[in-house]
């Protein structure tokens, strides 16, 4: 079996794509993190404590200690910031991290990576850790994230951790039944917080993720089957790669309000 598409010509950026040089056997080496000082807004004054919480958010940089200070003006007002789509400005700065992480050139990612093997582990099973057991609920406390389940001890003896050739081998010659394609079922939902659920009639949306500089088009159609709907042929769409050039560099006073305001009114 060739690992690589049969028909590469349906493949977006494969002149500069790190997944060429897989399919050609060449090693295209492993993305890792690198320092990198943030960017401060240094006119903002607010309580040290609330960065850990940024981080754990997954808006930090290429090293999991810094972040972006750009974030804090928003948590002057937890009210108002309360009504901010954190999730969606979240996922913009995961998708922006993995285009450019495709690149041939590219050596280092950052993001919130977790959300990525988190997302790996539920639909991909047979490269998951299995969980030698499962802790039980407490009443007293308010439900639990479905991510919290993985906080657990890991049996790794059957698959390969932190091996990126048998990673590679096992996704080239993977099959049907070894997906899991709903992973969101009712039975699994039953027990998450209902914020995690608000918005329900709306996951199917296709519209601009935004996240200061950062915009991702979120196009679930072309994902339906996850939601238990059925998948057609997708339609041919402008991922707009203009965007990806704008970047934080010499911008830090630029008004993204402004800047974005058509893609924020769609």
């Amino acid at each position: 079996m060739e690992s690589r598409p049969l028909d590469p010509t349906v493949l977006h950026g494969q002149a500069t794509h790190r997944s060429s040089l897989a399919w050609t056997g060449v090693d295209s080496k492993k993305l890792h993190y690198r320092r990198r000082e943030a960017i401060f807004h240094r006119t903002s004054v607010l309580d040290g404590r609330i960065i850990p919480l940024l981080q754990q958010a997954g808006f930090y940089g290429k090293s999991n200690d810094k972040v972006h200070l750009m974030f804090l003006p928003l948590l002057k007002d937890f009210e108002v910031a309360s009504r901010y789509s954190w999730g969606s400005a979240c996922l913009a700065w995961l998708y922006r991290q993995l285009c450019r992480a495709s690149h041939i050139d590219t050596h280092d990612i950052s993001g919130p990576l977790i959300l990525l093997q988190l997302w790996v582990w539920e639909r991909f099973p047979f490269i998951a850790p299995h969980r030698l057991r499962i802790a039980p609920h407490d009443d007293q406390l308010p439900p639990s994230l479905l991510a919290i389940r993985w906080r657990d001890e890991f049996r790794t003896t059957s698959i390969s951790m932190h091996v990126l050739a048998q990673y590679r081998h096992h996704l080239d010659r993977l099959i049907t039944n070894q997906i899991i394609w709903q992973p969101y079922v009712d039975d699994m939902n039953v027990g998450l917080p209902d914020y995690c659920t608000a918005g329900k009639d709306i996951w199917c949306t296709i519209s601009p993720l935004i996240c200061f500089h950062i915009i991702e088009w979120h196009r679930p159609d072309r994902v339906l089957r996850q939601f238990g709907l059925r998948q057609g042929i997708p339609q041919p769409c402008d991922n707009e790669s203009i965007l990806h050039k704008c970047d934080l560099k010499s911008r830090h006073d630029v008004d993204w309000t402004t800047r974005h305001e058509d893609y924020i009114q769609r």
